[in-house]
């Protein structure tokens, strides 16, 4: 049993790059997305908390083209992002194709689970909550997985893949929101610069090993 533990897993790889190379392969179609991005560029917040929050703030105050795509950690959060984002369109409440075709609302928020990791699917470039304090990162995995740069927070303690990602230059982390959010308008503008840190990180995800494939390889040899 020793043989086939977390020393060898480790050194074969880790699954979770197996898994979320996976989620290309599915059908990752969301209703009402394209009706809602109408063809501009859209970030999405995923596992949002309030610095995220107050990011999203900043970036639709300084660039009313962006659409903003927001998927709170918890859904107690979006009585306050409808404070923050009086004129969003609740996800829950779009009845059909028309209603997203016909509304001008920069927002959209997710009030509802499950859809997280398709619509990173539709996004230009990805923040990933929970990095901006203490409760730590939520997944980037299944960002960039979708070649999008990934932006979070730099308390990442437990998440070494971060530490990666930054080095392929496919992500950045930043001491608070408001670092953040310069960088992100400018790299919105930069379509050079965004180019680049999508196929970093979609390359970062490529570059690591089918580490399902060789632990059973290993177990069965």
């Amino acid at each position: 049993a020793k043989s086939i533990g977390l020393k060898n897993s480790s050194t074969a790889g880790d699954t979770r790059f197996d898994r979320v190379k996976k989620l290309r392969e599915r059908d990752n179609t969301v209703e009402f997305i394209e009706e809602f991005k109408k063809n501009q560029k859209a970030v999405i917040f995923g596992s949002s908390w309030e610095s995220e929050e107050r990011l999203a703030e900043i970036v639709a105050s300084k660039n009313r083209e962006i659409k903003l795509i927001i998927a709170p950690h918890d859904l107690k959060r979006v009585e306050n992002l409808k404070k923050i984002f009086p004129n969003a369109v609740l996800y829950s409440g779009i009845s059909d194709e028309g209603q997203m075709k016909n509304t001008n609302a920069q927002v959209l928020i997710i009030d509802c689970i499950g859809l997280l990791s398709k619509l990173y699917s539709y996004a230009d470039v990805a923040v990933v909550g929970g990095g901006f304090h203490s409760k730590g990162l939520h997944n980037i995995l299944e960002a960039a997985t979708f070649g999008i740069p990934v932006l979070f927070g730099d308390q990442y303690m437990k998440n070494p893949e971060a530490d990666d990602l930054i080095a392929h230059h496919g992500g950045k982390s930043f001491e608070d929101e408001f670092f953040a959010a310069p960088y992100l308008l400018s790299l919105l503008k930069d379509d050079t610069l965004l180019k680049t840190m999508s196929e970093n990180a979609r390359k970062f995800i490529d570059s690591q090993p089918n580490a399902s494939e060789i632990i059973v390889n290993r177990i069965l040899s």
